[in-house]
């Protein structure tokens, strides 16, 4: 059991029986609360504040009680069992869902069967395959399915996420503007022709090569 005093405006909180991430989340999430607001609207935004901590690391069951003293407020918590991954659906469909590059993000997943569920992590890796399906050309990339549906009778949580690549994007022209360069000169300096995939990593060798030629 751990004590976090926590200063939000006027208000000093006590919360006992939290400790480490769980505690750092509730401090956040109650930083929030108004100092000016009147005990029953305090009262339900502190009640959506723990709420919603304790679920982004998959707690919820936990339960809580406060008390005031002196113009503090002392919230003790109960945090109760954590939720689990049980079943875990990952499908990639669509043109790139066998492209290395987006495979690699794919399988650095954090989700697996009996790991503690947080939402924050599965947020990150739903941003991440997003970025490396897109930063390959699949520009239209998006998630057909997402779901994390929680059991809070058996504590587990099944997830179903399907990626939908959709086509490679490819490049159509390469227009540059603000050089008095001939057009034949600039050229040169493109590594890039209609046609080409379009890659991220490649658009920024082009920004950098023409930043580097000392033209622009």
């Amino acid at each position: 059991t751990a004590a976090l005093a926590v200063n939000a405006y006027a208000i000093t909180w006590k919360i006992d029986g939290a400790s480490g991430e769980l505690a750092q989340n509730m401090k956040l999430h109650l930083d929030g609360v108004d100092a000016d607001a009147t005990p029953a609207t305090q009262n339900a935004a502190i009640d959506d504040a723990i709420t919603a901590a304790a679920r982004a690391l998959g707690y919820y069951q936990l339960t809580w009680q406060s008390k005031r003293d002196n113009g503090n407020i002392v919230i003790t918590v109960v945090p109760g069992p954590r939720v689990v991954y049980d079943n875990i659906s990952l499908t990639l469909t669509g043109d790139g869902r066998r492209e290395q590059p987006l495979l690699d993000a794919w399988q650095s997943t954090p989700l697996a069967k009996g790991n503690s569920l947080q939402h924050g992590d599965y947020e990150k890796f739903k941003r991440r395959v997003l970025e490396a399906a897109r930063g390959i050309g699949y520009l239209d990339a998006k998630f057909a399915e997402h779901l994390i549906a929680v059991n809070t009778l058996k504590n587990t949580a099944n997830v179903t996420l399907t990626l939908d690549t959709g086509p490679a994007f490819t490049i159509n022209n390469i227009v540059v503007e603000g050089s008095r360069l001939d057009a034949d000169l600039i050229q040169t300096l493109i590594p890039l022709k209609k046609g080409d995939r379009f890659r991220a990593e490649n658009l920024a060798t082009l920004y950098g090569g023409l930043f580097d030629s000392g033209y622009f």
